[in-house]
């Protein structure tokens, strides 16, 4: 498929102080409408508040847009719609924005955003239940796999509880509850099953230019911690079909690097003001939830 004219040969990054504005912005806005009386959609104990509130879920993100890449049809919907290439960086805080809305503002707002996502899909008719089925499903399983590859293992009861949630944000974007892999085992039996995936061009393509990218030098470090743990979730065959460098490190050690910078990170992101105040509210919440349930008890 031939991309439009005028559109860029490489994706650029911001620097590091631009990274850090974006995402404290985006934090503090995704918890600004949480209260006791609305919780969202997920509240307090939920697996998906767990998963999505740490660092890992940066590097599973890129993993997921990666695997999404496989299916023909979504590539395409994204070669010919997706601003990856003139503005890959919106496009990414608009996906990260949209994830911390459903997950972690109050009900109203997280529906609000689901209603703009629906409006969108539907205006460049890319709101096919199968197509949608896929993004989710990839992206519910790799957001997983990437917590308990560089956070820790979960239970199984814990991994079923977190597909479970997660068809609460298949739902808000259009998609029937009974078409939704409700537990792991099921999630992991859709996945399988899905014909016809590969390696196109223009994924090629699109990972070059995602892996590739330009940056400020200050910005290459974290980057590459990025593509090094998103590289090491996928399977063996479409890291050889993109062309990933051979000696690029995907076995126990380097998740296990990859695991402590994460741990770094995730330390890090709590000097944060924005960040302690959305974990204060995530925990006044939570206590504030669990005090009504006891007197209720």
């Amino acid at each position: 498929m031939r991309r439009p004219s005028g559109q860029s040969d490489s994706i650029t990054l911001p620097g590091v102080r631009a990274a850090l504005r974006d995402a404290k912005a985006l934090i503090s806005r995704s918890v600004e409408t949480l209260s006791p009386d609305d919780p969202g959609h997920f509240g307090p104990g939920s697996v998906s508040w767990r998963i999505f509130s740490n660092a890992s879920y940066g590097i599973s993100g890129i993993a997921a847009v990666l695997v999404q890449a496989l299916h023909p049809v979504a590539m395409a919907a994204v070669d010919r719609y997706s601003a990856f290439r003139t503005d890959a960086w919106r496009r990414a805080r608009m996906t990260a924005d949209y994830v911390f809305a459903i997950t972690f503002s109050g009900r109203a707002t997280a529906d609000s955003a689901a209603e703009r996502v629906r409006a969108i899909h539907r205006s460049i008719g890319v709101d096919d239940p199968e197509l949608l089925l896929w993004v989710h499903a990839v992206h519910t399983d790799c957001a997983l796999r990437g917590y308990e590859a560089f956070v820790r293992r979960l239970s199984e009861a814990d991994r079923d509880r977190f597909v479970a949630e997660q068809v609460v944000a298949a739902e808000l974007v259009g998609l029937g509850r009974a078409d939704v892999p409700g537990t792991y085992s099921e999630l992991r039996s859709y996945l399988d099953s899905v014909p016809g995936l590969g390696v196109t061009e223009p994924a090629r393509d699109f990972a070059r230019l995602l892996l590739g990218a330009r940056m400020p030098p200050a910005m290459r470090p974290f980057w590459a911690l990025h593509v090094v743990g998103a590289a090491s979730l996928l399977p063996a065959a479409p890291r050889r079909d993109y062309g990933l460098p051979g000696a690029l490190p995907t076995g126990r050690l380097a998740r296990a690097l990859v695991a402590a910078a994460i741990g770094a990170i995730d330390r890090g992101y709590r000097l944060f003001r924005p960040v302690r105040e959305a974990r204060r509210r995530l925990r006044d919440v939570e206590r504030a939830r669990l005090g009504s349930a006891f007197k209720g008890g």
